[in-house]
């Protein structure tokens, strides 16, 4: 088992390391979120939910500890990349991208939802 949080970091660094990590959606396609590992080593939840009819919004989740999670999905947690702004900076860039909005009709190839919200912040950072 693969153990996160657990990174050295220099007290005076503001690096953070970037996840994604999933969660079973009893409802369609497992969810996909962000979490944020920050220097202290605790991490940020970052996700949007709702459904494409409905539409999404945005939540946050801090100190967030996806272990005690039972719908969190054993080894699906993947790091993504590591970004040197401030808590501040990369909670505005992730606040930056709206959540898809409601959708009449999706087709499976342009619906938008928490996955390709994930990848369009993720191009942000």
């Amino acid at each position: 088992m693969t153990v996160f949080g657990t990174r050295p970091l220099d007290q005076d660094t503001t690096a953070m390391k970037i996840y994604t990590a999933e969660f079973i959606n009893l409802t369609g396609e497992d969810h996909l979120v962000i979490l944020v590992e920050k220097p202290d080593g605790r991490f940020n939840k970052y996700h949007i939910q709702g459904s494409p009819r409905i539409g999404f919004e945005f939540n946050m989740d801090e100190n967030y500890d996806y272990q005690a999670s039972l719908t969190y999905i054993e080894g699906s947690m993947k790091d993504v990349k590591d970004v040197d702004y401030d808590l501040g900076k990369l909670e505005e860039i992730i606040k930056s991208v709206d959540p898809p909005p409601a959708q009449a009709n999706p087709t499976l190839q342009d619906v938008k939802n928490c996955r390709t919200w994930v990848d369009e912040v993720l191009d942000k950072l």
